[in-house]
């Protein structure tokens, strides 16, 4: 190949390369954000690998940050639109905090919940509750019990 093609090759490529997350939509994080998204990315890790509920709500906790430092660095009000779901998408990945929208807004409504699912779930016997090991799984049986204790009580 001739310098020029190789040139022009390398120019072409150099365009079509995407910018860095970073550059396009830049986080302001302080040190203790910085630390969460950090212990969230080490707790998606061991929650994937089976781990407890702990695990899931330090992730929650730091998908909860990342979503609203993505907010204010697109300038959004709410978690909605192009803008929005390009820089969260691309910020997650880039964190490795990346799942799939079904665990991340169950993941989001257990902790909304937190206080409630928490006491439910600590007053269930131990081996019940190492049984439980994903979003999906605490949320759906702290429904069923509470659709249960709901209706039992009316």
């Amino acid at each position: 190949m001739a310098t020029q093609e190789l040139r022009a090759l390398y120019f072409a490529e150099k365009r079509a390369m995407p910018k860095p997350v970073q550059e396009d939509y830049p986080l302001r994080l302080n040190a203790s954000e910085i630390r969460v998204l950090e212990s969230g990315r080490a707790a998606l890790v061991r929650a994937q690998a089976g781990g407890d509920v702990l695990a899931w709500l330090t992730v929650a906790e730091a998908v909860t940050l990342l979503r609203s430092k993505t907010m204010q660095a697109v300038g959004s009000e709410s978690p909605n639109g192009y803008r929005y779901k390009d820089a969260f998408g691309r910020w997650s990945r880039h964190l490795d905090l990346d799942m799939d929208k079904a665990t991340r807004s169950r993941l989001l409504k257990l902790a909304r919940n937190w206080p409630a699912v928490a006491a439910w779930l600590y007053a269930l016997p131990p081996e019940k509750r190492h049984r439980l090991s994903n979003p999906e799984a605490i949320l759906g049986a702290w429904r069923r019990t509470s659709e249960t204790a709901a209706s039992a009580t009316e």
